[in-house]
């Protein structure tokens, strides 16, 4: 194992950093695949209505004669489609004729925006800096819903984002039609006379599992549409941003309980607030950002040490979070608020004219949001001011190196500071160095705090490798600010080796194979903490002497084998199995572990299910009870469209462990439907249930059952302005027999809340 000192990182970091670059800041491509977009005056401007019957559709020039990525590259489409850009000074305005010779084939289905991967589609990809590594794609279904995200470091995709634009779509005996008006006040571009956009388009035709492209998508690129490979909008002349405020009041009202208060008024107020300072850089501002119209986060089942990851639902956080994100999380937004109200927040973004500088600043303060004096007070919730900062140079094809540095400040004067480094270097499209180098500071360790890693990869098929390596000092303690899997204390280092081959086949009903082979091997570090730590918690274990006589770095090794199959009609059959040996305190264990999974999309004869099945079995080292046992886990997903409007959504996933000698020592099994039934795509009702049973056998029979309930009205009656009415309610069962004292409950409520909020969207 090769011990990684901070030495020959840096030697290795300022070697990449110096000359990789020369060679990666290759010059943009010459302007192939060129369209011109026809202006229009706005009173020509056509009626986003899924008919393309407006006479000035005509006047544009028409995109046609797209290629296929998927199942053939490069071979034609085998349905036509033909796409008109127009514009005026403040709206881009697309239409699209989508051929079908089989219409009734056709996947379309009324869902809620962003959740439309399952059906036929057409998307639209913008460079608009023209810079080969940032843009924005817009997508639609044959409902007109609408599904868009932003583009960064090339090939890198923030789902989180969310634009206001119109869209229609319909379908008839020719196959579909789409229409697109996108403001230019959703997008940032240069403040030029004329604008020259980094262009490409999608058609997706799901019944066939055909993927069309305008400019071919190479398949070196793995399917990935990068923004340094795009094809060439032209024509743009005067035009302008628009809007420069945008501002979403809220009101809530409704009531709350738990298990140990009384009913209690819920009543707030809020603002979200998004102010363009100039085309290149933005001003976002919240007071009081809330969940009302959040659903609750899934009851996993977690026999790990560490905490469950959940997603950023909250809007403030979610825009221009792209900016943010780092090889190791250095920031995890759910931090801010976690434990306490966001009392206001605030964030700038945006990027300098010249070379290629993006930046983002957030700072926010935590504390009892009680202002107005519409709730009671509540001293126990967290008072802490949070900040932020990110700086990032990028490249022209898709390289970049950041600067990074977070903060929390506690009311109690405790504080915890990360700052980081990390770059990304890219080489003849297809060959990546990347590197990261990370010191935390919190409040009593600033030695050993230091986080090292470098990385080597091949990312083009049908051959990719990675090579990396890494070196995580004890101390160095981020979930403050940040999200890693890490127990206080206890450090590693490492080196892996990942090498997939995934030749296309077309042949035997196979399209596709997958091998994937994964070598890690490390040393676990120890320290003398920890061990004491580990020696108060579990009082009566046995520690193993290698570890009180101070050999505090044993080898550790992961061995990770697998295999799958993409068929002609994308099933996905899929086996793997993985060898590794693990260090713990008290044992040195050897485990095994293998299973296989079975996915069917929506595609082909099967249109009315989409289902992925999983079952696995092998070792499992039980940390509560500190040894090895053998455990077994299936899980199911599946989604089933009763209508086109109305989608039934079941998961579950059933898990049994065992101790050494093959006794059941715990049963585990989690179950979530989520019901949603679409008026049109603006009027939803959705009804979510979820249940958690866990069942240990310690000696004795222990059990914690957990049920969530949740119904939401929405209705969005302008772009960006929304009515919701939401009911939560959560139940549970305790039954601790280790506990004499403790007493019993069944199905007892834990807590209730309903709430009526208006927001909002003002625009100027």
């Amino acid at each position: 194992m090769i011990d990684i000192r901070y030495g020959i990182l840096k030697t290795i970091f300022l070697v990449i950093i110096l000359f990789f670059p020369n060679k990666a800041l290759i010059a943009h491509e010459k302007m192939h695949y060129v369209i011109e977009a026809v202006e229009i005056y706005p009173e020509q401007a056509p009626e986003i209505n899924g008919k393309l019957d407006d006479p000035v559709w005509g006047n544009g020039n028409i995109i046609t004669g797209l290629v296929q990525r998927d199942p053939v590259p490069g071979a034609p489409a085998t349905e036509k489609s033909e796409i008109v850009i127009l514009y005026d000074k403040e709206n881009l305005y697309i239409g699209c004729r989508l051929y079908d010779s089989n219409p009734d084939n056709i996947i379309r289905e009324l869902k809620r925006r962003e959740d439309i991967t399952s059906s036929d589609r057409i998307e639209l990809f913008f460079d608009t800096f023209h810079n080969h590594r940032t843009g924005y794609k817009f997508s639609m279904n044959p409902y007109g819903v609408q599904m868009d995200d932003q583009r960064y470091n090339d090939d890198k995709t923030n789902r989180s984002w969310d634009a206001i634009w119109e869209s229609s779509a319909k379908t008839d005996s020719a196959g579909w039609v789409a229409e697109f008006k996108i403001p230019f006040f959703n997008m940032r571009f240069p403040a030029k006379e004329e604008q020259i956009w980094g262009f490409n388009l999608q058609r997706e035709i799901r019944y066939k599992a055909e993927r069309l492209n305008w400019k071919p998508v190479s398949f070196n690129d793995r399917g990935n549409i990068r923004m340094s490979k795009l094809g060439h909008l032209a024509g743009i002349k005067g035009i302008r941003s628009g809007r420069k405020l945008e501002l979403y009041p809220y009101g809530l009202t409704g009531f709350s309980e738990t298990f140990d208060t009384h009913v209690n008024g819920k009543n707030d107020v809020g603002v979200d607030l998004k102010y363009e300072i100039t085309s290149d850089v933005t001003l976002d501002m919240s007071v009081n950002p809330d969940y009302a119209q959040v659903e609750a986060d899934v009851l996993h089942i977690n026999l790990s040490r560490y905490p469950t990851r959940f997603q950023e639902k909250r809007k403030f956080f979610l825009e221009g979070s792209g900016i943010y994100t780092t090889p190791i999380e250095l920031f995890y937004s759910r931090r801010i608020g976690a434990k306490g109200d966001i009392l206001w927040g605030t964030k700038l973004s945006g990027r300098t004219k010249k070379g290629g500088l993006e930046y983002g600043f957030l700072a926010s303060q935590t504390g009892d949001w009680n202002y107005f004096g519409l709730e009671k007070d509540n001293k126990n919730k967290e008072q802490a001011l949070y900040g932020v900062g990110r700086v990032r140079k990028g490249f022209a094809n898709g390289s970049s190196v950041g600067v990074m540095f977070t903060d929390k400040e506690s009311k109690e004067g405790l504080y915890s500071r990360i700052i980081g480094v990390d770059g990304d270097l890219l080489y003849n499209r297809i060959y990546r160095a990347s590197f990261q180098v990370a010191s935390s500071m919190n409040t009593g360790k600033l030695t050993n705090n230091n986080y090292y890693s470098i990385g080597l990869f091949r990312l083009a098929s049908p051959w990719t490798v990675r090579l990396t390596s890494q070196r995580l000092e004890p101390d160095f303690e981020i979930n403050s600010t940040g999200y890693m899997q890490k127990e206080r204390d206890r450090g590693k280092q490492n080196f892996r080796t990942v090498i997939i081959y995934n030749p296309l086949i077309e042949k035997y009903g196979i399209r596709q194979l997958n091998v994937l082979t994964s070598w890690i091997n490390g040393k676990d570090i120890f320290t003398n903490k920890y061990i004491e730590n580990w020696r108060r918690n579990d009082a009566g274990m046995e520690i193993k002497n290698q570890y009180l006589n101070g050999d505090l770095r044993p080898n550790y090794w992961i061995f990770d084998q697998g295999y799958s199959v993409r068929t002609t009609n994308e099933m996905n059959l899929g086996w793997w199995y993985a060898l590794g040996k693990t260090n713990e305190l008290n044992t040195t264990y050897y485990s095994k572990h293998q299973g296989f999974n079975i996915s069917t999309p929506r595609t082909g004869r099967i249109q009315k299910v989409a289902a992925n099945f999983n079952v696995s079995w092998g070792s499992f080292y039980n940390f509560s009870q500190k040894y090895l046992g053998k455990t077994w886990q299936a899980g199911l997903s599946q989604t089933t469209w009763l209508k086109s409007n109305l989608g039934l959504e079941l998961t579950g996933q059933y898990q049994k462990t065992y101790d050494p000698v093959g006794v059941l020592d715990g049963e585990h099994f989690r179950l979530s439907m989520r019901n949603t039934f679409l008026i049109n795509k603006d009027l939803f009702i959705r009804l979510y249930t979820q249940g958690r049973w866990g069942t240990t056998y310690y000696g004795q029979k222990s059990i914690i059952n957990k049920y969530v309930l949740s119904f939401l009205l929405g209705w969005e009656f302008n772009p960006g302005s929304w009515f919701y009415f939401a009911y939560y309610e959560g139940r549970e069962d305790l039954n601790d027999m280790f506990n004499m004292s403790f007493q019993q409950r069944d199905f007892f409520m834990t807590d209730r809340t309903l709430v009526a909020k208006l927001q909002y969207a003002f625009h100027k």
